[in-house]
């Protein structure tokens, strides 16, 4: 039986200058619980009962376990350095996670499904091969970290305008030409990180907010002044 305690405690996250490498939180940062993290699929299914947390994170999966629709009770999911290429729609079924992770996968869309996670607080796709967002990603209303670097985006829904609990969003290194207007309305974000796409410029207002780091490296355009 192989159990480990993950403990999700959020560090001290210094302050960074535009341009600066920006420094995203570890993994579950959004959870204030901790929760025995279960690592073998078979036993977590045999006590999917008591299931809170599951890692399955380098295991050559090729597909997203069905089965996992069975742990109603998960709040913490990392699926990470697979090779899964896809969601089912009863990714929708886990309807008490607060934290998906799909790191390092083969990933080409993601599902509407899973705007369907109404207490979702942290949503990792980061290097995938994702070329857009639904535009459902807005329901997300609970959502304060948002990772979707290392894709191949080419436009983001103005949607993400509605993640009013946003707080980190890293979309860097895509094929970004723009940013949605509707970012700028995000007056909870502290971090965003938007270098290595093909920006000629953000949205004005962004610059505006004493809060909000900005890293625009390799882009088109000039960090802010004063940021």
């Amino acid at each position: 039986m192989k159990i480990k305690i993950y403990t999700t405690i959020i560090g001290a996250i210094a302050a960074v200058a535009v341009n600066a490498q920006v420094k995203w939180p570890g993994a579950a940062y959004a959870s204030n619980n901790v929760y025995p993290v279960y690592t073998d699929l078979s036993l977590a299914l045999a006590e999917s009962g008591k299931v809170m947390a599951l890692d399955l994170s380098n295991k050559f999966l090729m597909a997203y376990p069905e089965e996992l629709a069975k742990l109603t009770n998960l709040r913490v999911l990392i699926l990470d350095s697979n090779q899964i290429p896809e969601l089912p729609a009863s990714i929708a079924a886990l309807k008490n996670l607060e934290v998906l992770s799909l790191s390092g996968n083969q990933l080409m869309v993601l599902p509407y499904e899973v705007a369907q996670l109404p207490l979702l607080k942290e949503l990792r796709i980061d290097h995938n091969y994702l070329a857009f967002l639904p535009v459902e990603i807005g329901s997300l209303g609970k959502l304060e970290l948002f990772d979707t670097s290392n894709n191949v985006l080419e436009a983001l829904p103005k949607e993400l305008g509605k993640l009013s609990f946003l707080k980190y969003l890293n979309i860097s290194n895509n094929q970004l030409v723009e940013i949605p207007y509707e970012i700028s309305g995000l007056t909870a974000l502290l971090k965003l990180d938007v270098s290595y796409n093909k920006l000629n410029s953000i949205p004005a207002e962004l610059t505006k907010s004493k809060q909000l780091k900005i890293n625009v490296e390799g882009n088109l355009i000039e960090a802010p002044k004063g940021k």
